[in-house]
């Protein structure tokens, strides 16, 4: 009987784990999520699904460039992340560090791993994002929209060299946004 109730319990705790409502990156409350920028459900349909994670081996002590070219039913993301010499220490040291970039859908976002990583002091990665599939309002203006990372339920404000939007081809783009560490980032209003 003590078998039973602890794969019951066990199992319990497994579907809790991997539910949507359910960050296994850290305490996200849904009014934080929420304020990322939503899609346009209604021309989902022009997105197909093609890929939704880019990833990389990166040396920190050398730099590099990661690709971005990410596609799901909702939004396309295509730009590319750029790290200078010394930006970050690598996980091991004796190898270089998988860096990983994960298309958020439904939202004008995106989760950057390994989770939490810390970039040298006075250091920091450029991204360059264009996201295609945004539900513009008419009167939006590029000044609208901010770039953000979240901290502890909060949205954080990223520096950046500025934002540009194309309602009718419904994308927005972050040009420079400087990466002080992983997170999910994204625009928001």
């Amino acid at each position: 009987m003590k078998k039973v109730l602890l794969l019951v319990l066990a199992l319990g705790i497994v579907f809790w784990g991997c539910s949507e409502s359910t960050s296994l990156i850290g305490p996200e409350k849904a009014e934080v999520q929420n304020s990322f920028l939503k899609v346009d459900y209604n021309n989902s349909t022009t997105l197909m699904k093609k890929k939704t994670v880019n990833s990389k081996l990166i040396d920190g002590k050398k730099g590099g460039k990661l690709k971005i070219d990410l596609e799901n039913e909702y939004v396309k993301a295509k730009g590319n992340l750029k790290f200078g010499k010394k930006v970050f220490e690598n996980v091991d040291p004796d190898k270089k560090t998988l860096i990983e970039v994960n298309l958020i859908p439904r939202m004008a976002a995106l989760d950057f791993t390994p989770d939490g990583l810390v970039f040298n002091e006075g250091k920091h990665a450029s991204l360059t994002i264009k996201i295609t599939g945004i539900d513009f309002d008419s009167g939006d203006k590029a000044e609208d929209f901010d770039f953000f990372y979240i901290d502890n339920d909060k949205l954080c404000e990223v520096d950046y060299k500025k934002i540009i939007i194309d309602k009718k081809h419904r994308w927005i783009k972050v040009v420079n946004a400087e990466l002080t560490h992983f997170s999910r980032y994204g625009f928001s209003r």
